[in-house]
């Protein structure tokens, strides 16, 4: 981890609860943290706490069902949605395959147009070379006189 990110979002420590505890209750076998306070839930002879526990559970169920309502639709447009792009970039790739193949077969038949006058360039090219270098070998010979 880069040294100034800790500067910015600071690692938590556990000096707040366990920090006040021993290690002796800590390695206790019935040691928790508390967590959700479960007398809240317990209390199901007081009328407020239950109309409460009621609506918390009904509104809970509520969310739940809408939630499943909801998202199977967002789940089945998302897809569409996808299977769209999808349709589009296969397309795309395909009409890009198409023209680098004709591309392609373009090249190739100018390459074999073009092959019997690179050939007799070529030819040609090299006639001149050689000749150059006969030419050069009889100035040589003449130049130190040994013809």
């Amino acid at each position: 981890m880069h040294p100034s990110v800790e500067c910015v979002y600071p690692i938590p420590t556990a000096s707040g609860i366990l920090g006040e505890l021993t290690e002796e209750e800590i390695l206790s076998k019935d040691f928790t943290l508390g967590g959700i306070d479960m007398q809240r839930y317990d209390q199901l002879d007081d009328a407020d706490c239950l109309q409460m526990l009621l609506s918390y559970t009904y509104l809970r169920a509520n969310s739940l069902r809408i939630c499943q309502d909801e998202c199977v639709s967002q789940w089945t447009q998302c897809n569409e949605e996808q299977s769209l792009v999808n349709g589009s970039l296969s397309a795309e790739i395909s009409r890009k395959r198409r023209k680098i193949e004709s591309i392609n077969a373009q090249r190739q038949l100018e390459q074999e147009e073009a092959h019997p006058l690179l050939s007799y360039l070529e030819h040609r090219w090299v006639q001149g070379i050689q000749k150059n270098v006969q030419l050069g070998i009889e100035l040589l010979k003449e130049q130190n006189g040994l013809e």
